[in-house]
Formats: C-alpha cells, structure tokens, sequence
C-alpha cells in the first residue's frame, strides 16, 4: 500500500512541474492578465517631435546656403534710426524681404551698400528691405545711412539678440524672407548687388 502511495504522489509532483512550466504566468507576454504578448506593450516608444528649433539662418563654419523653404525666420521688432517702430513679421506678410546685417565699420558693408541701396530703391513695392546693426551706435549708423542713401529702416539691435537668432556672426550677410515669413536663402559674407538681383529672379521674387 505504501508503495502505491508513493508512486501516486511521485505523478501528482510530476504534473505540477509540467502545469507550472506550460501554463503562462500573470503578467507576462500572454499571461491571463490579457496582454497579448506583443512587443509593443513590452517596449516603450520614444516619442520624437519635429527638431529643436535652430536659427533660421544657420551659419556655422563652413557655412553652406541655406536650402529653399525649409525654415521660418525668426520674427523681432524694433526701432530704426528715427525712432519708429519696425516689426518685420508684418511687413513681410505684405511682400517678401531681404534682411541685411550690416554695420557702419565694416568694409565690405561700406563697399557694397551704395549698390545695395540702389537695388532697394530699384524694387520698391515688389521686396522690403530692412537692415540690423549691432556693436554700433546710433550716430555712426545715421552718417553710415547718410554717406550710402539707405532709405531702408536699420533696426540697431544692441544685444546682438537678432544676429544670434540667425547665427550670424560677423558683418555682412544677407537673408532673403518669403512672403509670409520663409526662409529662402541666407549667405554669411554678403552678396554683391548683381549677385543678389539673380538670386532674387531665381527665386521668383521679382521678374
């Protein structure tokens, strides 16, 4: 008798160890807790948003052109040489616009800006066109403007706020805007007057 016992207790032990091993626990992949065992549940998902948000004009070093309609300028407000208010995200809802950095002691910007002022009177009404000093004082930008018929605002832009929002380091460089504030193109060093009339028409922007 106690020899049928201890088989029958041997079998019993048996299969225990065979439920315990093909019966799924709770809480794992297909347990009874009614996942479904699928990796998704089992593996977070990184949720990535659009890419942190660089200065619509980048410039490092080397600094390539800017690819066609990718970024959104940055917008900024300000005071021109008479004290009026500027703000560039309404005027360029109303016609694109080239946004010069400048600054009354750079030598290239003083070689350059009788022709880029020409230009600017040449498509008046058809592109804006606005220009943002900074390390510069007031009096020096009014002679600048003076000396090279700027008839253009230029917005000083003391803290260097503006310059740092387009990754623009040292004068000159210019920006094109789209109509409704698109970055189109930006070039650290500037264009000569000729240069930028093309890359207007290539743009569209003028005929």
């Amino acid at each position: 008798m106690s020899r049928t016992r201890g088989l029958w207790g041997l079998a019993v032990v048996a299969l225990v160890l065979v439920v315990g091993f093909v019966l799924p626990l709770p809480g794992l992949p297909g347990g009874s807790d009614g996942s479904d065992g699928s990796d998704e549940e089992a593996v977070g998902v990184a949720v990535t948003g659009p890419p942190v948000a660089e200065p619509s004009f980048d410039a490092p070093e080397p600094a390539p052109t800017l690819p066609p309609g990718e970024r959104i300028a940055p917008p900024f407000a300000g005071l021109d040489l008479a004290g009026t208010s500027v703000n560039v995200a309404s005027r360029w809802m109303q016609r694109p616009m080239v946004i010069s950095f400048v600054t009354s002691w750079c030598v290239q910007c003083q070689e350059r800006q009788d022709a880029l002022s020409e230009l600017a009177r040449a498509y008046e009404g058809k592109i804006d066109f606005v220009g943002v000093a900074t390390q510069d004082s007031r009096e020096a930008l009014a002679e600048y403007a003076a000396r090279h018929r700027v008839d253009y605002p230029i917005v000083l832009d003391e803290p260097g706020e503006v310059w740092r929002s387009y990754a623009i380091r040292e004068p000159p460089a210019l920006v094109v805007v789209g109509r409704g504030g698109t970055l189109l193109r930006g070039w650290p060093g500037g264009k000569e007057a000729t240069e930028l009339t093309a890359e207007l028409k290539k743009l569209e922007l003028v005929p």
